[in-house]
């Protein structure tokens, strides 16, 4: 089994999930079938509103990936980091509400969200970093848009898969881009972080 995400750590700290993003080998989800927890009428309401919504994000998975290029393209690092989760999203939405649909959200104290923000904020820097000196100032075009795992609808967010992007550059010539997870919130879609898992 994979070394799991730090994303989810911070929620295994205090008890164990329920429910958790299954491990798949680059499993093809194509981006319209991601669920939106917004819009599954059958889904079960959230035991506790969500404190917060995502402030900005992208309208579609492939609306986001396509911001990343642009900046890759740009080697513009701000405008990558816009892109992810702010930190208070990150405690408020994820670390929180990461638990089954309807079951109310993770009591985590400060010290704990501060630590796995920590961690997840400094890998992310540093993948992030290795993405823009790999693919920083060229073009490409995406040929598909994978995840790594099916689509995992959680109490207060969606978790999407760690993007797999199959794409040409300006001679034509595929490679696979990979980055971190996507979060979806109301049809709303950010990246959690830029780490992704070999």
């Amino acid at each position: 089994m994979r070394v799991l995400t730090l994303l989810w750590l911070a929620a295994l700290t205090t008890a164990p999930m329920a429910c958790g993003p299954r491990d798949a080998a680059d499993a093809s989800t194509p981006t319209a079938s991601a669920p939106s927890v917004a819009a599954s009428a059958s889904s079960p309401k959230a035991a506790v509103a969500r404190p917060i919504d995502f402030t900005g994000g992208a309208a579609s998975p492939d609306a986001l990936v396509a911001e990343l290029l642009a900046a890759l393209a740009k080697k513009d690092r701000e405008q990558m980091e816009r892109l992810r989760v702010s930190r208070d999203e990150y405690n408020r939405i994820i670390a929180a509400g990461t638990v089954p649909m309807g079951q109310p959200p993770r009591e985590l104290n400060d010290e704990t969200r501060d630590f796995f923000w920590s961690l997840l904020d400094t890998r992310s820097h540093q993948f992030g970093d290795l993405m823009m000196a790999r693919y920083g100032g060229r073009t490409y075009k995406v040929e598909a848009l994978r995840f790594s795992a099916a689509p995992q609808a959680y109490d207060w967010y969606t978790a999407l898969g760690e993007v797999r992007l199959d794409v040409k550059d300006e001679t034509g010539t595929p490679s696979e881009i990979r980055s971190g997870w996507i979060a979806e919130v109301d049809g709303k879609y950010k990246l959690i972080s830029f780490q992704w898992d070999d």
